[in-house]
């Protein structure tokens, strides 16, 4: 104890801020670099089939991976911070640094300055990937899931990029695309089953459309057995009819999916709606405050943390990761709770895009207020 007060004269407030911001990085680390594995194991998982496809190969299953890492980091930095503040604060005070501290007239209020400089900064490279990095990524984990899961079916279209919904499970792949004239070159057209599994893939050189109905002629078909491997030869079909879920220029006037729109560009579509009398306003505005709100997250979790471990965790990692973990399941819980009740129109977007954000920050004011 002496040691540590001895310490302690020589730190000014600054020196202080330094030391506690950089016990926090390698807890941080650890536990971004833990749950974002635990979030690509259930990738694999969910996704076997598409990943390990025996049309896949392994440069297009690890493309399809690696577009999914952006969306794993924005889902980590919250539950990092968290987890790594309350393992921060379990050390200090396991090793009797934080009584050395608070001996030096260091209150707890000013021991989470520097916690909560750093759960910020966090935030921020926390919104910005999701702002900047997640929606190209996104776009390209369409197309990725394609090429992995119909690779060698269409082995010669690598370089195509409208995609497009139809019926029954349905997606459509076309390289080049003449809307007045009716006509595409260089269609794929797979079938995927509700679990996710291949069922079909059609390879056509050229189609013809009009509305809703796409006319592929000279057509290749692929199928797949129940454990998602191609089966042994292929059936030739002069034409085939297929049906979209919007004719061609309806979908291609439709606006980007939200995943892969900017919080930019969502207030744009909004104001758009909005204007127009448009339905869908609603979920969109939900969607936008969610790029901000979970964020937030990241500084709302850590101001939470450090009065809960100091009152209940004490020393303990064991137990400060296991309030870590309670606590973030609580949040999560009120989170899609609050977006499940806005998206069946029972309560304000804006307030379920910000309620466990309010709740919990609210809930730590009041234990700051208490330990004052």
């Amino acid at each position: 104890m002496r040691y540590w007060l001895e310490r302690l004269r020589g730190f000014s407030p600054r020196l202080l801020d330094f030391y506690i911001a950089r016990q926090l990085l390698t807890p941080i680390a650890i536990v971004l670099v833990t749950f974002a594995s635990m979030l690509l194991v259930q990738l694999l998982l969910r996704d076997a089939r598409t990943i390990f496809a025996d049309t896949s190969t392994p440069l297009a299953a690890l493309q399809y991976v690696l577009y999914r890492i952006p969306w794993f980091l924005v889902l980590s930095l919250p539950v990092a911070v968290t987890g790594g503040t309350a393992l921060t604060l379990a050390r200090l005070i396991r090793d009797r640094e934080l009584v050395a501290i608070s001996m030096g007239a260091i209150s707890l209020t000013r021991l989470a300055a520097p916690i909560l400089a750093l759960a910020g900064l966090v935030a921020v490279v926390c919104f910005l990937t999701n702002e900047k990095v997640v929606p190209w990524a996104n776009a390209g984990a369409l197309t990725a899931q394609g090429r992995a899961l119909y690779y060698r079916p269409y082995s010669e279209m690598r370089t195509s990029r409208l995609v497009f919904e139809g019926k029954d499970g349905w997606f459509f792949y076309v390289r080049l695309l003449d809307v007045n004239a009716g006509r595409a070159r260089d269609i794929v057209c797979f079938q995927v089953g509700p679990d996710g599994s291949p069922r079909s893939a059609l390879v056509s050189p050229v189609a013809t459309f009009r509305g809703k109905t796409w006319r592929l002629l000279d057509v290749k078909e692929h199928s797949f057995d129940p454990s998602g491997h191609v089966k042994e030869g292929i059936t030739h079909h002069d034409e085939m009819t297929l049906q979209l879920q919007e004719d061609v220029q309806t979908a291609l006037a439709m606006p980007t999916p939200v995943e892969q729109m900017s919080a930019l560009e969502l207030r744009q579509r909004i104001s758009a709606l909005s204007s127009g009398g448009v339905e869908g306003a609603q979920q969109l505005t939900l969607d936008f405050h969610r790029r901000f709100s979970v964020p937030a997250a990241c500084i709302i979790l850590a101001a939470l943390m450090i009065p809960l471990s100091v009152r209940f965790a004490g020393g303990n990692i064991f137990n400060s990761l296991l309030l870590a973990v309670f606590i973030y399941f609580l949040y999560n819980g009120l989170m899609n709770w609050a977006k499940a009740v806005a998206e069946a129109g029972l309560m304000n977007p804006v307030l379920a895009a910000w309620l466990h954000d309010v709740v919990f920050g609210a809930a730590a004011l009041l234990l700051f207020i208490r330990r004052r």
